[in-house]
């Protein structure tokens, strides 16, 4: 086991910081899959949280409340966090038990809530305010995850580090307030983390998933019911390769690279992956886990649900407002049953759970709500990311008006066929502005396909495959203000 305890690594890539929710998260627990969208850097952007606050979770800047649900402390409604000044928000996701990791503009990562096993990245007391962590000098953090009481992150040099409470995936049964290697194989890098109750993964950059920790449902998806402290290699069916996946406290999801869901665990089908069932026509952009349902971002914008492990079946649509769409989606990852999911309204909308004031409506109640409602947002703010904890809402809002991109899903090519796609962004200052990043990190176009300044993917694709790729975009005030970045897969055909 190897720890790390000097130096503050760097978040930027390409002048934007990822989001990551998952957990989640999405998500909360999960590392961004394809689709994702990256929040914009802005000077009048503010974190706001709402929810449980027994630790100091919420970096309001008091251990407890100011409201109550019951017997729990809470913010009943988005209160700023008290972030330290100067500080600029990009990416925030949450842990199960009361803690949260925030991403800043500058580089810099902070911690806050509930220490009780080093998820904070130190060995002090509960922080009810942001602290740094110190992770190693020179690589740049490319994704984040959380699982009940641990934190993961990975890194441009192919490190995928934790810290907190086990399984930290180091082959040790032991916990750690400093960042520990996961134990990945060799030449094999974390192209993707999911972090959930007891459980953990990542997606290599050979294509298979490892998985890591308690095992008591299956949800490792190795067929066996063994916990593990070392990653264990899972294989899709079919061959098929990962692109990303979730994972939870019963079972596990991932997104194959042609846009598949597998899903393992406590589930119809047993312990290892097996197909879901999708809706017509639809692949999947970005998937997220709760305690017994899994979520889905459809390629046609919309959010779907598999209810009580029902993935034999099709899921059923989640109803938003006319003319929404999920642009992202996150739940705790952590045995909880909330969820959360930023709209292309820039509204906050939560459904499930609500005991602890998870929705961030004003009100609480023992009963779970089926239909997504909005959280009471601050006035002229609207969310640029999100982050739902275990029993906690976490979102950036600013008051920018940032492009967006609005195109879901790029459609497939064939080889040596001509091949044309315009990529479409809304909101900003027209006219667009559109790069590509062919970094290793990021992801390339398929040989033979270029992306025009305007946008525009065309050309004739030499070799067949899934290529996932990253692209930005920028409005008329070329400002890294008022960028924004998505991830696409275009899969082309033989």
């Amino acid at each position: 086991m190897k720890a790390h305890r000097s130096g503050i690594s760097l978040v930027i890539l390409g002048g934007l910081l990822l989001i990551i929710s998952t957990i989640a998260v999405d998500t909360l627990g999960m590392a961004q899959p394809a689709g994702a969208v990256r929040a914009s850097k802005s000077s009048n952007t503010d974190l706001y949280s709402w929810g449980w606050n027994d630790s100091g979770g919420l970096a309001l800047g008091v251990p407890t409340g100011p409201d109550n649900c019951g017997e729990w402390s809470c913010s009943l409604i988005p209160r700023e966090a008290d972030l330290p000044k100067g500080s600029v928000p990009a990416a925030v996701l949450g842990g199960g038990l009361d803690f949260g990791l925030l991403l800043q503009s500058n580089g810099s990562l902070l911690s806050f809530g509930d220490n009780g096993n080093g998820e904070l990245g130190s060995n002090g007391p509960n922080s009810d305010v942001p602290i740094p962590v110190v992770l190693p000098t020179g690589d740049v953090v490319t994704y984040l995850a959380a699982s009940g009481a641990t934190s993961y992150a990975s890194t441009t040099g192919g490190q995928l580090l934790s810290w907190g409470a086990w399984p930290l995936g180091d082959c040790s049964s032991s916990s750690s307030d400093s960042p520990v290697d996961v134990e990945l194989p060799p030449n094999v890098s974390p192209i993707s983390i999911s972090g959930g109750l007891n459980t953990a993964g990542a997606v290599g950059s050979d294509g298979l998933i490892y998985m890591w920790g308690q095992d008591n449902y299956g949800q490792l998806g190795d067929g066996g019911t063994a916990d593990q402290s070392c990653p264990i290699a899972i294989r899709l069916p079919g061959g098929a390769k990962a692109q990303s996946l979730s994972v939870g406290e019963y079972f596990g999801l991932a997104v194959s690279t042609a846009g598949q869901v597998m899903f393992w665990g406590n589930s119809t089908a047993g312990s290892t992956p097996q197909l879901a069932t999708m809706p017509a026509g639809v692949t999947a952009i970005k998937v997220a886990q709760g305690r017994y349902t899994g979520y889905m971002i459809g390629s046609n914008g919309n959010a779907y649900q598999w209810t009580n492990g029902s993935f034999t079946s099709t899921p059923t649509l989640v109803v938003l407002p006319s003319g929404v769409t999920a642009q992202d989606i996150s739940t705790g990852g952590s045995g909880t049953s909330h969820v959360m999911l930023l709209g292309s309204d820039g509204n906050v909308y939560s459904w499930g759970q609500n005991d602890r004031g998870q929705f961030g409506v004003g009100t609480c109640s023992s009963s779970d709500v089926e239909t997504p409602v909005a959280a009471e947002l601050p006035a002229g703010l609207h969310a640029v990311a999100i982050g739902a904890g275990g029993y906690t809402g976490y979102a950036i809002l600013t008051t920018s008006s940032v492009p967006s991109i609005t195109t879901f899903s790029v459609p497939k090519a064939t080889v040596g066929q001509p091949y044309s796609f315009q990529l479409e962004a809304s909101g900003g200052t027209p006219p667009y502005v559109w790069h590509m990043d062919n970094s290793k990190v990021l992801g390339k176009l398929p040989p033979k396909i270029r992306l025009s300044g305007s946008g525009l993917l065309s050309g004739k694709p030499k070799a067949a495959g899934s290529f996932s790729f990253e692209v930005k975009v920028s409005d008329a005030t070329n400002s890294r203000d008022a960028q924004a970045v998505k991830r696409f897969t275009l899969t082309v055909d033989s």
